[in-house]
């Protein structure tokens, strides 16, 4: 049986804490009910490969969420104000 040496077992573990990482790439902000603030920030989301939106204050059309792509998926907590975006 080879025994390991410590320095060769800890950049073996290294590697296998490395490799457990996952990145998520979140933003959250206010959009203040504005329709320029929301395609701004599908703008920003695609260019800055944003996995998740936090978003409080979305713009509406007829008490529905609007203005983001039907590609992002969303889910809509509270009377439909607050909203977590994710591009997928």
């Amino acid at each position: 049986m080879a025994s390991t040496s410590p320095a060769n077992y800890n950049a073996q573990y290294r590697t296998q804490k490395e490799r457990r990482k996952i990145h998520i790439n979140c933003l959250q902000l206010n959009l203040q009910h504005s329709r320029v603030a929301t395609a701004n920030l599908t703008q920003i989301i695609l260019h800055n490969n944003i996995d998740i939106a936090f978003v409080q204050e979305p713009y509406t059309l007829l008490n529905k969420v609007a203005g983001f792509p039907k590609r992002f998926l969303d889910l809509h907590l509270g009377a439909g104000q607050d909203m977590i975006r994710h591009n997928s």
